[in-house]
């Protein structure tokens, strides 16, 4: 199970507060270093805003999407 389906089954409540949290992190693409996670896997340098901001579209796209079990 994806990212994206993991946030659909259990925070379905909360899929309303996706994209600003997103908006809140792309600012923040100028200080973070960490380029390993479970959700965001990316191995260059840094964050850039261009990849966080590429990364929230598609995840808001996937969020929309009806889920299926």
């Amino acid at each position: 199970m994806n990212a994206v389906n993991v946030i659909r089954s259990r925070y379905r409540d909360r899929i309303g507060q996706v994209g600003t949290i997103l908006d809140n992190l792309i600012p923040a693409a100028d200080t973070l270093r960490y380029s390993g996670t479970f959700v965001l896997d990316y191995f260059g340098a840094v964050y850039s805003r261009e990849l966080l901001a590429g990364s929230r579209l598609a995840t808001m796209r996937n969020i929309a999407k009806p889920f299926i079990v």
